[in-house]
């Protein structure tokens, strides 16, 4: 996401918990891009196949072919979004008819532990007045690109929230078949036996 001039930071949604807690809008809007180790000849479809939320575009990064990018709307506070792509192929002639993402969405939760609470709070607090960074824009909450007390009352404001404890259940995403070497911006999901990335940004 793009932080105000501060610049765009993105959440790994492999490493940790794949947990996203800033809003961009009011409309749910989050970018997921999934990065490859060969570049891409073609992806058939993007679709959400789990939680609330569509697909507004799709495509293969025209700067960088190794990139497919899904920009989501709609999304819904306080769950796990799933994302399909199928028929995947690259240039070096892999195909998988299927490759799936989760992200984990749930506003305020900057420590990524799947719940609001007053450590959230906190945490924002102890960041105010600082500049924006790669080590802690998960506290600029409202992606303005300054960490002000409209960061901690927006978190206080999502205290008590949480995702669901169950992934695969109501608007909580699985994981697909595709062996998964580490879980948007999320984990390293094994693709054609090579490592991908997946992360969240807007």
């Amino acid at each position: 996401m793009t932080h105000g001039s501060a610049g765009t930071f993105d959440v790994d949604l492999i490493s940790g918990k794949g947990i996203e807690c800033r809003i961009v809008d009011t409309s749910g809007d989050y970018w997921l891009i999934f990065t490859f180790s060969n570049t891409l000849m073609s992806v058939d479809s993007a679709r959400v196949t789990n939680g609330i939320g569509s697909v507004a575009s799709k495509n293969i990064d025209s700067n960088d072919a190794h990139n497919y990018i899904v920009n989501l709307t709609g999304v819904s506070n306080a769950q796990y979004v799933t994302v399909t792509l199928t028929n995947v192929t690259d240039s070096a002639g892999n195909f998988s008819p299927s490759i799936v993402a989760q992200m984990g969405v749930l506003i305020g939760d900057v420590d990524a532990s799947g719940v609001v609470d007053g450590n959230d709070v906190s945490a924002v607090q102890s960041q105010t007045r600082q500049s924006v960074n790669g080590t802690n824009f998960r506290y600029d909450v409202n992606t303005s690109g300054v960490i002000d007390g409209n960061d901690v009352s927006m978190t206080q404001g999502h205290t008590r929230t949480s995702l669901p404890q169950n992934r695969s259940n109501g608007t909580s995403s699985q994981h697909s078949s595709i062996p998964i070497v580490k879980p948007l911006k999320p984990t390293i999901w094994n693709l054609f036996d090579t490592a991908t990335n997946l992360t969240s940004d807007r």
